[in-house]
């Protein structure tokens, strides 16, 4: 990007080397925080452009969807044209409506993003009780969640399902809605042109999740720009994306 002759402007999540736990997957905050990223930028130069677009990756191309759907109405000073999301998080409640004490499904890169999830809904509504959720083995990987980095935290969740973390379903109780609250991805909202990518053989954000994104998307009158990457893994994904997504972006800014 830096090549193509664009001012990048990035910084880290809130609650990663600041105070307080890092609300992961707080879509509103992150797209908040996006926002006035380049507000800030503009005020310490004030060479650069008010027209801006929104790329991440991951938990960042969540966030660049979030931040899609509230960038002209959020910051209306400035000249919102587009985003780029590749593997994309999203419907995340929805899958974990199917985790309980039970669940043997997963790996440790899984745990260990559950571990994030559950830390992040928390740290985003503290008065939710999380701990009712969690057996002993769950509230350590959880805690350890709060200052472990991804790679850490996963060795650390080697060995561990998901149903070792849990005391009951995640589908009882109040985990849904306040989850929702926090993580469900806006179906409307976006009134610029939004480039989703998703590799078919992702493990960390599973094309299924993605397809429903994009459908529950359209259903709602919504038509981001979907492109599918065959055999391409989650960093892949977004590699390879580039062939599409750098033109993609260069439109924008025509």
């Amino acid at each position: 990007w830096l090549k193509q002759g664009y001012a990048i402007v990035a910084t880290d999540y809130i609650g990663l080397g600041t105070p307080g736990v890092h609300a992961y997957l707080d879509g509103r905050a992150e797209a908040h925080a996006a926002i006035d990223m380049v507000r800030a930028a503009r005020a310490v130069d004030d060479s650069l452009a008010s027209k801006w677009v929104a790329i991440g990756q991951s938990q960042g191309g969540g966030a660049a969807v979030f931040t899609a759907s509230l960038a002209t109405r959020y910051a209306p000073e400035l000249d919102y044209r587009g985003a780029v999301a590749t593997g994309p998080a999203s419907n995340i409640v929805d899958a974990a409506t199917l985790v309980g004490p039970g669940t043997t499904f997963g790996s440790s890169h899984i745990t260990a993003y559950s571990a994030y999830v559950l830390n992040g809904v928390k740290a985003a509504r503290p008065d939710f009780d999380l701990d009712s959720y969690l057996t002993p083995q769950g509230k350590q990987l959880v805690e350890d969640a709060k200052t472990l980095c991804f790679g850490p935290l996963a060795d650390r969740a080697e060995g561990l399902t998901l149903g070792q973390l849990l005391s009951r379903p995640l589908s009882d109780g109040d985990f849904v809605p306040v989850a929702r609250s926090v993580m469900d991805v806006p179906l409307t909202g976006y009134d610029r042109p939004l480039f989703i990518g998703q590799g078919t053989n992702d493990t960390d954000v599973p094309a299924p999740l993605t397809a429903k994104l994009v459908a529950d998307m359209t259903l709602a009158g919504t038509h981001p720009e979907v492109h599918v990457y065959p055999g391409k893994d989650h960093s892949g994904a977004m590699l390879a994306s580039l062939a599409d997504s750098v033109p993609f972006v260069a439109r924008l800014f025509a």
